[in-house]
């Protein structure tokens, strides 16, 4: 049987594992400066990226598949991804991807972007071995984890249940305010794109061409800033640093990123009506109500008996009508103490930052 709070509890997991190994590292550099300083340098930063991905996400998604002992293929949606689906996926990333760098903007007003920091320090590497540890890996791991388990034990759950929740559960993995914004939009998109799709692999595809074009960037402005005229640049920032010109530049753009979230959006409707035998009828409606088909098929009553007004019937049919309700419910312990964890975790953080 699905039920939410094992997805989020999975969750809740992967962020005290992934606090308590930040808390392992700080202590082990206090005692050993040189292991600290090979962690900050670029290839040590390479190296952490994959712990995290193998350990804090590896170990507990092993963990859940050995204890649920279902269908790998059942809980991952490992099925086939069609070549036009695969590049209608890769444009649509390409086409959300100015939304959300509007939307990294908007909150790295309250806080750091770690992120762009990271990816910035290790640019000096092979642009392959960076693909692979931001892009390759993240792409695996984080949607085995999210788009897998999590968003499976929300089957029971309607669409949009589902895809907002899932979105919430990847802001919160995260643990950084900067990326709360965008890492929910794009956890809901993806999430949305798996249940039209029915194949983890769409959503591969999307995380991969996101991060991986976001690579391509940084490497790409490391490029133009080591060949081009300091002095050239100082002028250049001179002559553009006004309000005036701020103001027209974020508007220039934001009519870009509008345009492209509309064809973002047109091509995921597209994807939905080309697999509508995958998805259609097999998730409940959003509002339950009375003798609806997923009430009926839970309740395991036959036609007559949920059009019956024998006193019996009638009380059995609510009383299952009010346990399928209860299955409905996505809030619990296990959520609160992940919502609870990000936002103490983040103002930690965003106060160490500030001292």
């Amino acid at each position: 049987m699905y039920k939410a709070r094992k997805g989020n509890l999975l969750m809740l997991i992967i962020a005290v594992m992934g606090i308590l190994g930040s808390l392992l590292i700080a202590v082990v550099g206090k005692l050993a400066p040189q292991i600290l300083s090979f962690l900050r340098s670029d290839i040590g930063t390479i190296v952490l990226l994959g712990i995290t991905d193998f350990v804090f996400l590896g170990v507990p998604i092993g963990a859940y598949i050995l204890f649920k002992r279902r269908p790998l293929k059942e809980i991952f949606r490992f099925n086939k991804l069609s070549v036009i689906d695969a590049m209608l996926v890769a444009a649509s990333a390409i086409l959300f991807l100015p939304t959300v760098s509007i939307l990294g903007t908007i909150t790295s007003i309250f806080s750091n972007n770690d992120v762009g920091e990271m990816v910035t320090s290790i640019s000096s590497m092979p642009t392959l071995v960076m693909l692979f540890s931001v892009a390759v890996l993240p792409a695996i791991f984080e949607e085995l984890a999210l788009r897998g388990i999590a968003l499976s034990e929300y089957r029971n759950k309607s669409i949009v249940t589902a895809v907002l929740m899932n979105g919430l559960l990847f802001s919160l993995f995260h643990l950084n305010i900067q990326q709360s914004l965008y890492t929910f939009a794009m956890g809901a998109i993806m999430a949305l794109i798996v249940i039209y799709t029915d194949s983890i692999f769409s959503s591969m595809v999307f995380h991969f061409v996101v991060n991986g074009i976001n690579v391509i960037m940084a490497k790409i402005s490391i490029f133009i800033l080591e060949h081009t005229d300091p002095s050239m640049m100082d002028s250049t920032n001179a002559k553009v640093e006004t309000n005036a010109a701020t103001i027209i530049s974020f508007a220039f753009f934001g009519i870009i990123a509008m345009s492209f979230l509309v064809g973002g959006i047109l091509v995921v409707i597209l994807i939905r009506n080309r697999n509508r035998d995958k998805w259609v009828g097999k998730y409940p409606p959003f509002r339950m109500k009375p003798a609806n088909k997923w009430f009926k098929k839970d309740a395991d009553l036959d036609k007559k008996s949920l059009n019956s007004t024998d006193e019996q019937s009638d009380k059995e049919y609510r009383r299952v009508f009010r346990r399928q309700k209860r299955a409905q419910r996505i809030v619990d312990v296990t959520l609160i103490l992940n919502i609870v964890i990000y936002i103490a975790y983040t103002l930690i953080m965003t106060e160490q930052i500030t001292l």
